[in-house]
């Protein structure tokens, strides 16, 4: 089984809020069968990176976030569930992509296994399943938010193949400015 290795930009909720994403997720796991939904982190991706981000370029887009951290209702955006951010977050991200360096055949990271910038990934389905994403038990409170949240790098090394193992480690954080 081919191994690769992803670098995440990613922003890391207080553990309250990673438990209310975690549950959602195995709720999604254990009543629906998505196997997918246990596969990887319970953080919001904003861009899978070719290279770390510099010091200067993570301490200003950190400082840049100026928003609470915030997850909306569970929404599908083509085959994947995900918790979406709400649209001031998305038009924040959006505006600072240029400071994130991208993957390209040159880079050490491979994009990572599922759609950056949206909002927390929580599974994968199949084309024709048209259930309702809601339709789960033990659905947290929706929005989910938080005053505080890391910017983090997070290196996952993950397989393309069933039983979509993975592993993961931080590689650095730094507070995000939230609101004080």
């Amino acid at each position: 089984m081919e191994t690769l290795r992803s670098l995440a930009l990613v922003l890391i909720p207080p553990g309250n809020v990673i438990k209310a994403i975690s549950d959602y997720r195995a709720s999604l796991w254990s009543s629906r069968g998505l196997a997918t939904a246990r596969a990887w982190f319970d953080f919001p991706v904003i861009a899978w990176l070719g290279a770390r981000m510099d010091d200067h370029d993570s301490s200003g887009f950190a400082e840049g976030c100026s928003f609470p951290f915030e997850l909306l209702s569970p929404a599908r955006i083509g085959t994947y569930i995900c918790l979406p951010f709400p649209e001031s977050i998305q038009s924040f991200l959006s505006s600072h992509t240029n400071v994130f360096p991208t993957t390209d055949g040159n880079s050490a990271y491979h994009d990572g296994p599922f759609e950056s910038g949206a909002g927390c990934w929580c599974a994968s389905t199949e084309p024709e399943d048209a259930s309702p994403v809601f339709d789960v038990p033990k659905s947290p409170d929706f929005p989910i938010r938080a005053r505080s949240y890391m910017v983090a790098h997070i290196e996952l090394h993950w397989s393309k193949e069933k039983p979509y193992t993975s592993s993961w480690h931080t590689v650095s954080a730094i507070r995000a400015r939230g609101i004080r």
